[in-house]
């Protein structure tokens, strides 16, 4: 699904654009950009590190969670990508 802002996209107009809000904006990025799963993952692989080194549980959790976060994302655009192409 490509943004109704991207240039790419021809049907869509600027009026369509200005109207999207901010939320939705982000988040046609977050889902469709590869740089944020990128650093979804980088971020928890941090945090799971940082709280085993210096035994901080509640960052350990957050670690785990951004990591599960950044895997369901890149999970969805591999499942997505192999069920249209044979």
């Amino acid at each position: 699904m490509k943004s109704p802002c991207d240039p790419e996209n021809r049907s869509g107009n600027r009026v369509e654009c200005a109207n999207l809000s901010f939320a939705s904006k982000v988040g046609f990025y977050v889902f469709e950009k590869k740089s944020a799963k990128i650093v979804t993952c980088v971020i928890g692989i941090s945090a799971v590190a940082y709280g085993v080194l210096k035994d901080n549980d509640p960052i350990f959790i957050l670690g785990i969670v951004f990591v599960a976060g950044g895997y369901l994302l890149i999970r969805r655009k591999l499942k997505h990508s192999t069920t249209n192409n044979p």
